[in-house]
């Protein structure tokens, strides 16, 4: 399971390198939904 999450979080991370913080702290609570 903490393979997958970390995947996940390296994934979305790559998708959005240069986001800004706002955008990742929404990406945040998306992973914690």
């Amino acid at each position: 399971m903490q393979t997958k999450k970390s995947t996940e979080l390296l994934s979305s991370a790559r998708l959005v390198p240069l986001s800004p913080p706002t955008s990742r702290k929404r990406v945040r609570l998306q992973w914690r939904g």
